[in-house]
């Protein structure tokens, strides 16, 4: 169902600055051409529907993310948030900035809360009671703007003391929120992935990235959100031990670091 509405609630999107966060990295470069399939299965696996399905949805949010001097600006807040709360490593923050041309807009957290005060300066927001039953009311806040929401988001976490990560799994650009400083995940399928990939390379292990073509593009079908799809490979004519478990230029950069 389209979401046309022109006020949204802003407790029911508190997770927004999320999922502009992961369709920006999507759609990042030629508008879609080059898609992440992992990422992609792994925002229907967290939310329940295909990135382009959600922007469908939600033509306002796809409206505002086409103003890319402010989606960006709000990517590289939230870049810049993760590298003060030292939430990525140098390797990972470096690959960000090559691949994505992210930028820091701030190094402490005191400039960057600045920095959000701005942009919460200029969103307006609307107070309202809703009648819940007789004499009993609620009050709801509501915002015009998808993407003010996200600001606000950002603002929360930060007063809140809570952490912005990205998920360690090589295949994954997923970032998640968490209260532990020792999560490394966004959800138990990367986790297991994670694990599985470490027990077979190892730490002295080397990819050769020329050897291996890998295609993973399957759609998670609407009624299993349950399960990321298998992947599909191409055999290599020569048999390869080390085949299968990598995929494209960020799998390489997020191992070899080169």
């Amino acid at each position: 169902m389209v979401n046309s509405n022109k006020k949204f609630e802003i407790n029911e999107f508190s997770d927004i600055f999320l999922i502009i966060y992961s369709i920006w990295v999507y759609s990042y470069n030629n508008n879609f051409s080059v898609k992440n399939s992992y990422l992609s299965n792994q925002f229907m696996l967290n939310y329940g529907i295909r990135i382009e399905d959600y922007l469908i949805e939600n033509p306002i949010l796809e409206q505002e993310m086409q103003n890319e001097l402010e989606a960006k600006d709000l990517i590289n807040s939230i870049y810049s948030l993760m590298n003060i709360q030292n939430s990525l490593d140098k390797k990972i923050s470096n690959h960000l900035v090559e691949n994505y041309n992210l930028e820091k807009t701030s190094t402490s957290l005191d400039k960057l809360s600045q920095y959000i005060n701005s942009k919460l300066e200029k969103i307006v927001i609307t107070t309202r009671l809703i009648s819940k039953n007789k004499n009993k009311f609620s009050s709801i806040k509501t915002c015009d703007s998808l993407m003010s929401i996200a600001w606000i988001n950002l603002s929360e976490i930060i007063a809140t003391h809570k952490l912005v990560k990205m998920c360690k799994y090589i295949k994954c650009n997923m970032i998640f929120v968490s209260n532990r400083k020792s999560s490394a995940y966004c959800n138990s399928k990367c986790q297991t992935r994670a694990k599985s990939h470490r027990a077979y390379y190892g730490a002295s292990k080397k990819y050769d990235e020329d050897k291996l073509e890998v295609s993973s593009n399957k759609i998670i079908k609407d009624n299993d959100v349950n399960r990321l799809p298998p992947e599909e490979y191409k055999i290599p004519d020569e048999y390869e031990p080390d085949f299968g478990f990598f995929d494209g230029e960020d799998d390489k950069l997020k191992i070899m670091g080169n």
